[in-house]
Order: structure tokens, then C-alpha cells, then sequence
């Protein structure tokens, strides 16, 4: 078989190899089973990866469809991933935010520029979804601060935004719900089966 989908993983910015939450449980649990012959599943990428070498991987090897997955500040390299992704030939079908958090674009993704994103806290800044991601579905939480900021698309008649899901967890917590996970369970299964 041919591999043709991609399913992809950004977690947010207190996560790290040695600091392991909810998404990467979910990941085992929920994520890994959708590898099969025609779809190939990443392990959980942090928020500052290089998204251009991976969309360069993806080139490489002919993966043209890809779902893209993110947790908090992960939103900010889900959205750089996807609107680097048509220079590649990589199409965005769905993107799943868990909790997304605004970051600004111009603000590299790194960890010394964080005290440069206190926007994220202030107010209610919108985070724009690049024309070329397909579908949208994404939770949030009004608990605690950071939390989700609304989703809008940068051209409504190539992305279709779904109405968000709020969820009474804290922030470090969302990620854990089996709400959370049932969407995204039932979007993969979409997304896997559609030819």
C-alpha cells in the first residue's frame, strides 16, 4: 500500500520530552491506531518544531493529505505548518485545536520570546487559520488563563469552522478529556475513510 495521509501533533508549550501530559496519553490511546497502510502517524512534535522540515519529509515522500493536531501554543505551529504546507503540495484537511492559545505570527517560536506573547492574556485576540486548512473543530476552556481563543478563518469560503466546544476543565487538564479525544476520534475516522 501506498501511504497518502498524514497525521500530525504539535502539543503546547509546557510540554517537552522529559514533561509528558494528557496529549501524549491520548496519542497512544487514541492517535496510533489510525497507522495503517495508507496513513502514517507521527509522534507528538512540539510547539517550536521545524515545521519546514517536515513539510520538506512529506514532500519527499508523496504524502499529499495531512491532519494536523495541536494543544495550546502548538495552535502556533499547526497554523505556520499549514500555511507553508501548498509550497509543498501538502493539503490540510482538518486541524483539531485542544485549548488554543494566541500567539503572534511574527513572534518566533521560541522559548525566550514567551514574555513577548503576553497578548495572550490580555483581552480576546483571534487566532486566524490559514485559507489553506479544509475543516476545523476545536475545544476550549474559560477556567483558568491561558485559555482558548477563538478560532477564525482567513477566508471563510476555503475553511469550514466548526462550532467550538467548551469544556469545564483548567487548561493543563483539557487536554485529558474524553470529550477532547472523542472529537477527535470521530474527525480521524472522517478524515481516514474519506477517499
Amino acid at each position: 500500500m501506498n501511504v497518502t495521509k498524514a497525521i500530525i501533533m504539535f502539543s503546547g508549550f509546557q510540554e517537552s520530552e522529559e514533561r509528558q501530559s494528557g496529549f501524549e496519553k491520548g496519542f497512544f490511546q487514541t492517535v496510533r491506531p489510525f497507522a495503517n497502510g495508507d496513513v502514517t502517524v507521527y509522534h507528538p512534535r512540539t510547539w517550536k518544531t521545524n515545521v519546514k522540515n517536515l513539510l520538506r519529509q512529506l514532500y519527499e515522500n508523496g504524502i499529499p493529505e495531512v491532519a494536523v493536531i495541536c494543544y495550546s501554543h502548538g495552535q502556533a505551529a499547526a497554523c505556520d505548518f499549514a500555511r507553508l504546507a501548498p509550497k509543498y503540495g501538502v493539503t490540510v484537511r482538518l486541524l483539531l485545536a485542544c485549548d488554543p492559545v494566541y500567539r503572534p505570527v511574527w513572534l518566533p517560536r521560541e522559548t525566550w520570546a514567551q514574555i513577548f506573547a503576553f497578548r495572550a492574556m490580555l483581552g480576546s485576540p483571534k487566532i486566524r487559520v490559514p485559507a489553506s486548512v479544509t475543516e476545523v473543530h476545536y475545544v476550549y476552556q474559560n477556567l483558568d488563563s491561558p485559555n482558548g481563543d477563538p478560532m477564525i478563518a482567513e477566508n471563510s469560503d476555503e475553511t469550514k469552522i466548526a462550532a467550538p466546544v467548551r469544556i469545564a476543565l483548567p487548561h493543563t487538564r483539557i487536554d485529558e478529556s474524553p470529550i477532547w479525544w472523542g472529537i477527535v476520534k470521530m474527525q480521524l475516522n472522517a478524515f481516514v475513510n474519506e477517499n
